[in-house]
């Protein structure tokens, strides 16, 4: 079961159910931990523990069963992945948390802009603002400087909540 979603994910379910704003805001309380944050992923409560107990959440307020369907289908999980069975029951039945390691390439997917495009990004961001001008973004752009050096020239420019604002238009 996935324990977070994207919002577009859902919206799309609320849209094609004619969900009104009052009727999505509850849904939001009670199935997710972050119902009102900016982030572009809903975390799924942690009493919540398996899919029947979103389905049980969402007919608490809800009639429309193919929406209550399509919610709880956004949390499954097709089971392509190939481990030993011993493995397999550990992590279904196991309660402690654990981290998977995955490459670059799942973030992209997902829409999050590889390291040195953010930085690529940062750069146009000040130029199109006018806190760089263009002669400035193109040297900076041009010149053997890291993504890191880059982020730290726009950090070093922008205000903080600016910052979270251009963060936030990068993740798709």
């Amino acid at each position: 079961m996935r324990k977070a979603i994207f919002k577009r994910e859902l919206e799309s379910c609320f849209q094609g159910a004619g969900v009104g704003d009052g009727l999505k805001m509850e849904i939001l309380k009670i199935l997710f931990d972050n119902p009102i944050d900016v982030t572009p992923q809903y975390i799924l409560q942690k009493k919540i523990k398996n899919l029947d107990s979103i389905g049980v959440s969402v007919r608490g307020i809800v009639q429309n069963e193919e929406l209550v369907s399509d919610i709880v289908s956004l949390f499954q999980i097709e089971d392509d992945l190939q481990l030993p069975q011993s493995l397999r029951a550990q992590l279904v039945h196991s309660e402690e948390k654990f981290a998977l390691f995955v490459g670059a390439g799942v973030s992209k997917l997902m829409g999050v802009p590889l390291w040195d495009e953010l930085a690529e990004h940062a750069i146009d961001y000040l130029s199109s603002n006018k806190l760089l001008n263009f002669s400035e973004a193109e040297k900076i752009k041009l010149q053997k400087v890291s993504p890191k050096q880059k982020l730290s020239l726009f950090h070093g420019i922008i205000e903080k909540n600016e910052a979270k604002k251009f963060y936030s238009s990068r993740v798709q």
